[in-house]
């Protein structure tokens, strides 16, 4: 076995809540060189975890409660973490997500992650519940539990500024605010008052396990192998070839240039989306949106906006510079709100989704969701189903509606009168009836739903999945796996789809492989979106592209110029590795399936691969014509796609998979075939195929 490489702090952290003990032991060898670090590394020291809970439950992946003390809490940083690595700023958390109840896997840009591993950790395993609220501090001579602050903790932004001034400069800070403290499957753990690890419900499992927040001051440094290499200078280094290649990318190029992200951050992308009528509108029911209106929202309109002040920021190492903290003024000039975004998703979501077109609810929506802790793309998601569900029961008459419907205006009444309003019924509704284009609504809506307040900021905060369920209405979740889609309609980009349908945390654009803007809406015009025949293994290399962006610490955006195998050269730098991008995403394949071995243990099977009956039902009006997801085409991409990866029918990995991969070693075949009842490479022992 290969000694660790260089970048690894050659350390883990493990952390037990209910007895208040630390202790630190050696980073795995094999599982450093089977999974590098980040989302591999993270999604191996999971498995590991809940496989020692076997002499507790006879399948632990399945019995473990998400927001029970048993969940480990996994976060994991990676070898180019806290080097000069363009966009390494990167790190990974894992868990068992209380929305989907599969694998949980979220990362998070800033400065929390290269801190903590300059703590001389590689990654921090937590478990157990506290007796009582209680903050962690790490820093390079170990960990110990402290009180939590004398501040408002269900406010992100009040315990980060009480812990930074207790703990002094250079602290960072890790939280969750009152979604998470509540525990809603929605809720977003929170680093550096405005990054998120956002998806899968992460806020909920920290919350759950009486942890304030997290504290960490590191002062080691990071060994390279090839330290001039990675100097940016060195016109003949790695680091520094990339640099030229994100000075001239389309989307990457300096503001000077144009490049759309430094220029006007991730809002950019808003209006090239809308262009090629992949921008959702009204819970996905069409892309159909007016050109006047959608300048209203856009990253041009977020620069010059007379309501909202503006100031580019960046993650570490990140010459791209994306982030936008921005400032909400009233008429006389006085700052009403400030914060990180809105980010373009949060934009789509609570905007063009929702049928709103105004900047200054929006903006302080975001604001709420940094401070209270919510995930927006989930938030966006969940308010999309309970809008239509709304319209729907508003446009019967009381007598016909069904129970479910009657339900929700009854809620819905309840929330107008805590808003100080009158009954949202009749053909006009109210002020803050939850209707699409009701901007007044929005910023009350997200209230109620972090704090978990009246029937509707329960619902809300449950996800949309169970909102819909609650209401009658199912097939308005616009949700795989539980996980609320982001805000490109899938009816429109084919391989985006795939990434929707199988990426293993649910409803996803970045794990499974961002591909949207390549296929098109960014004017690269690489690939057709309406095209099956490749479709399958285009969205499989996406995927394994973007797996190694997460197990290497880095931004998918830089990969809109940057190459895998550069970035394997810088990886090479910093650990004295010989790897190719074929290395890459052969370490990336071993994690897909790892995380389809997770969520096969966890009851999923392949008929939870599959995008809402909407896509495949409700053709939208495009330029060309008109667009839909053709059923019969995406069972055979599915299932090319599960080939591909060495996976059966069933989106079983075959034995030889496993061996080829080394997950043998990991998750031996026979300990899942008994944890399951199915067979490895063959069909389910009680002759179900879980396939429509």
């Amino acid at each position: 076995m290969s000694p660790l490489p260089l970048g690894t702090m050659g350390r883990v952290l493990e952390v037990d809540l209910t007895s208040g003990s630390a202790r630190t032991h050696a980073l795995d060898e094999r599982l450093a060189e089977l999974f590098l670090g980040g989302r591999g590394l993270g999604t191996a020291l999971l498995v590991e975890r809940l496989l020692r809970l076997r002499d507790r439950h006879r399948n632990p992946f399945l019995a473990v409660d998400p927001l029970g003390p048993e969940n480990p809490l996994v976060l994991a940083t990676s070898p180019a973490n806290g080097t000069s690595v363009p966009t390494s700023a990167r790190f990974h958390a894992n868990f068992k997500s209380p929305l989907t109840g599969g694998i949980g896997s979220t990362n998070s840009g800033g400065r929390w992650g290269v801190e903590f591993k300059r703590t001389g950790h590689d990654a921090m395993i937590v478990t157990g519940r506290s007796p009582h609220p209680v903050v962690l501090f790490v820093d390079a001579g170990g960990a110990r539990f402290d009180a939590p602050p004398e501040a408002d903790l269900d406010d992100v932004e009040a315990i980060t500024d009480a812990l930074e001034a207790r703990y002094g400069r250079g602290v960072r800070v890790m939280t969750v605010g009152a979604a998470g403290r509540r525990l809603a499957p929605i809720a977003a753990i929170m680093n550096d008052k405005g990054r998120a690890l956002g998806r899968g419900g992460g806020g909920g499992v920290f919350g759950s396990k009486n942890l304030v927040a997290i504290a960490v001051a590191g002062s080691v440094p990071v060994e390279a192998a090839s330290p001039e290499a990675l100097r940016p200078k060195n016109v003949t280094g790695s680091v520094y070839k990339a640099h030229v290649k994100l000075r001239l990318g389309k989307l990457t190029k300096p503001p000077e240039q144009f490049g759309i992200l430094p220029s006007m951050g991730t809002a950019g992308l808003l209006g090239m989306l809308s262009q090629y009528d992949e921008l959702v509108h009204c819970n996905f029911r069409d892309t159909s949106h007016e050109a006047e209106r959608i300048e209203r929202i856009g990253g041009e309109a977020l620069a010059s906006h007379p309501a909202i002040t503006v100031r580019r920021r960046a993650c570490y190492q990140c010459p791209i510079g994306c982030t936008r903290e921005t400032e909400l003024v009233d008429a006389s000039g006085a700052v009403v709100g400030r914060g990180e975004g809105p980010e373009f998703e949060t934009v789509a979501m609570f905007g063009a989704n929702l049928d709103i077109y105004d900047l200054e609810p929006i903006t302080e929506a975001n604001y709420l969701c940094n401070r209270l802790g919510l995930d927006t793309i989930s938030a966006g998601g969940s308010i999309g189903a309970l809008m239509e569900i709304f319209g729907i029961a508003q446009a019967k008459p009381a007598e016909a509606r069904t129970d479910g419907e009657r339900a929700l205006m009854a809620d819905a009444a309840e929330f107008a009168r805590a808003c100080g309003s009158r009954v949202p019924d009749g053909p006009d509704g109210d002020r803050f009836a939850p209707a699409f284009g009701n901007a007044h609504a929005l910023v009350p809506l997200v209230r109620a739903m972090a704090w978990g307040e009246g029937e509707i900021g329960r619902a809300l905060a449950s996800g949309a999945r169970r909102l819909a369920e609650r209401y009658g209405h199912p097939e308005s979740a616009m949700a795989v796996k539980g996980m609320e889609i982001p805000a490109y309609d899938p009816r429109v980009t084919w391989t985006q789809a795939m990434s929707y349908m199988i990426t293993a945390r649910g409803g996803c654009h970045l794990q499974g492989g961002y591909s949207a803007p390549i296929a098109f809406c960014a004017g690269y015009g690489e690939f057709s979106g309406l095209k099956s025949e490749g479709a399958a293994l285009v969205a499989r290399n996406f995927a394994y592209q973007n797996t190694a962006y997460d197990v290497l610490g880095v931004c998918a955006f830089a990969g809109f110029s940057v190459t895998l195998d550069e970035y394997a050269n810088m990886l090479n730098d910093v650990t004295g590795l010989g790897m190719k991008a074929s290395d890459l995403e052969a370490v990336s394949r071993r994690v897909l399936t790892l995380e389809r071995l997770f969520n096969l243990l966890c009851g999923f099977t392949a008929a939870d691969d599959w995008l809402p009956g909407r896509f495949y039902q409700d053709p939208i009006a495009v330029e060309e014509g008109t667009a839909v997801c053709p059923e019969g085409d995406f069972r055979a991409m599915r299932a090319e796609y599960y080939e591909s990866l060495g996976w059966d029918e069933r989106g079983v990995p075959h034995a030889a998979t496993l061996t080829e991969l080394g997950l043998d070693a990991v998750l031996p075949a026979e300990d899942f075939e008994r944890m399951t009842g199915l067979t490895v490479g063959g069909r389910a022992r009680n002759g179900r195929e879980g396939a429509r």
